[in-house]
């Protein structure tokens, strides 16, 4: 999670980042505030998690919305290098302070669906891997 934050950072930092590739595309920096905001949604599930002993729930996060609410489009590059990088490092921290007997517990999403500690953990790492192919290429 650290190393994937640190290299998303440094694409947002290289110029031409604000930039959509086709204008339904994100920008490498619509992505990198879309990547840093999943990285804070999943690790507060997480907490909730963690802190509920098990069978958490928590409402449903549409990223296209926040994407809008939060207008990404207008992050400069340094701000959301820095969100991401920060975002990433405390999801990793917060990941590496689970312990053996917690891995299995649960949350549970608006919509129904269940996740463990363990694959929320990997959806997360799955997003963070995702985008940074998206904006890498």
């Amino acid at each position: 999670m650290r190393s994937t934050g640190e290299r998303f950072a440094a694409v947002l930092l290289q110029p031409g980042s604000a930039d959509r590739p086709e204008p339904s595309v994100w920008s490498p920096i619509e992505y990198g505030r879309h990547t840093a905001d999943v990285c804070h949604v999943m690790t507060g599930r997480l907490r909730l998690i963690l802190e509920s002993g098990g069978e958490a729930t928590f409402e449903n996060w549409d990223g296209e919305a926040a994407a809008v609410t939060n207008e990404y489009w207008r992050a400069g590059a340094e701000d959301a290098a820095n969100l991401v990088r920060q975002r990433s490092s405390s999801a990793a921290q917060a990941w590496s302070r689970v312990d053996s007997g917690q891995w299995d517990l649960v949350g549970v999403r608006g919509d129904g669906v269940r996740f463990t500690v363990w694959g929320l953990g990997l959806y997360l790492a799955h997003e963070l891997v995702h985008h940074l192919y998206d904006v890498e290429r």
